[in-house]
């Protein structure tokens, strides 16, 4: 994968790659200088150093260090900067094995053959996580050790005889001068992955932020102009129903009085039985006017309330932030009720702010299962899931809606990974709680 401009020049870049990579030149560097000035403007060193000139002469000398001293560079800054992870091993292994070969000829331990192997931990400290890391520098450093102190294992040459064989605390001491360099480089690794998390966290919440503010704005206006829109219809419904309801009632009961008035006086019986009838339309027109009070109520903080905002939500929310949002309805009625309706609907717009704020989805999945006693939402996310979960004012309020029709709320990592939240609402007890506020109202 490239990286652009603002990735390449970012301080994560300059912690990873460019201070590692200046680290592996220095010492690069240093083990060149001190091979040029030991061989190559000392002849007499070099010359004397070849006890025998048939195995072992000075060109095949500088060819096998100058060729495996490219190898191993390219292999190096290869390691460090490579971001395709089939290439690791292959880089790695062509990394110990060209930097024993080139160095196993040389005399000079501390200032040739040290520098190199600690530029080669430094990068594989730094470039693998610590497990893996732990293994390869356990593996190289060994390699190392056998390899270089005991040179006839790789074949004996004239470079090799000549070579002192090292004392024990002279081993351990270069030994434990490598396990301190890899043990420094894996810190640096774990404090620049930290580093890189945080910044990730960072872009991730400004991003989120970007999204949210754009979301609920646009939400907003979705809900304003569908419970506007919602409000009026129900303005003329509710006008259409007091003139065709409550004018019947009056027109019947100004004509009955009007009809009293005009008539003769009547018998008690037909006087009664006029009563009654009036009676009995002014307790229809009671009924009517409770009625049309609690509609006027409802509508003076308009909510839409129809599932088809289920739809209108989805589309919003996955213009806003990119991600997928797949509804499956199943045998799910077309209506519940404005209360239930309006806890499907706030419950999948919280889910799905809670599924990019949090868990860092791509993909969610909100299923409905009506089992004619229970309704139950099921809203699935691929994110990073969450091991524990800490209440907010969004859950806080989701379980406040549902208590107050006796419902239930479960949340928690799925099986197959990412967030899962679940609702289930009794639809015989919402019916019989709907039923007890119509017959309260009619009483």
């Amino acid at each position: 994968m490239k990286l652009n401009l603002k990735e390449r020049y970012s301080p994560i870049f300059f912690y990873t790659n460019c201070i590692p990579a200046v680290i592996d030149t220095v010492f690069l560097i240093i083990s060149l200088l001190q091979f040029s000035l030991k061989y190559v403007f000392n002849e007499d060193v070099l010359v004397n150093s070849f006890a025998d000139g048939l195995f072992f002469n000075r060109q095949i000398f500088y060819i096998d260090f100058y060729v495996f001293f490219a190898f191993f560079s390219l292999s190096l800054y290869g390691l460090l900067c490579n971001s395709m992870r089939k290439l690791y091993l292959p880089l790695l292994i062509m990394s110990l094995v060209t930097a024993n070969l080139f160095l196993y000829t040389t005399t000079e331990v501390f200032t040739l053959k040290l520098p190199v192997f600690m530029a080669w931990c430094i990068t594989v400290g730094m470039r693998f996580s610590f497990k893996r890391s732990s293994i390869a520098l356990f593996i190289g450093i060994g390699s190392f050790l056998y390899a270089q102190f005991y040179p006839s294992v790789l074949g004996i040459v004239d470079m090799a005889q000549a070579s002192k064989p090292l004392s024990i605390n002279e081993i351990i001491g270069i030994a434990i001068i490598l396990l301190v360099v890899s043990f420094f480089a894996c810190i640096y690794r774990i404090i620049v992955q930290k580093l890189i998390e945080s910044n990730e966290t960072t872009k991730h919440l400004n991003v989120i932020m970007s999204q949210m503010t754009i979301l609920n704005n646009r939400l907003q206006d979705f809900a304003k102009s569908r419970g506007q829109k919602a409000a009026e219809e129900e303005r003329l419904r509710i006008t259409r129903d007091m003139h065709d309801g409550l004018g019947y009632v009056f027109v019947n009961i100004v004509g009955l009085m009007e009809a009293c008035i005009s008539s003769k006086p009547m018998e008690w019986d037909k006087t009664k039985e006029t009563f009654e009838t009036v009676r009995n339309l002014a307790s229809n027109g009671l009924q009517e006017t409770r009625k049309t009070l609690r509609a006027i109520r409802d509508i003076q903080d308009p909510v839409e309330t129809s599932l088809n905002a289920l739809y209108e939500i989805k589309n919003i929310f996955e213009s806003v932030t990119g991600i997928s949002v797949e509804v499956v309805r199943n045998n799910m009625k077309t209506d519940y009720g404005r209360v239930v309706n309006k806890i499907l609907i706030r419950t999948m717009q919280e889910s799905l702010t809670n599924a990019v704020r949090h868990g860092k989805a791509t993909q969610v999945t909100v299923y409905f299962f009506d089992d004619g006693n229970f309704l139950q939402m099921t809203v699935k996310d691929n994110g990073i899931g969450s091991k524990h979960i800490v209440q907010g004012i969004g859950l806080a309020g989701m379980e406040e809606r549902l208590h107050a029709v006796g419902g239930l709320l479960e949340t928690g990592s799925s099986a197959e990974g990412g967030f899962e939240l679940v609702i289930k609402i009794p639809l015989v007890q919402v019916l019989m709680e709907e039923y007890g506020k119509t017959e309260t109202v009619a009483g």
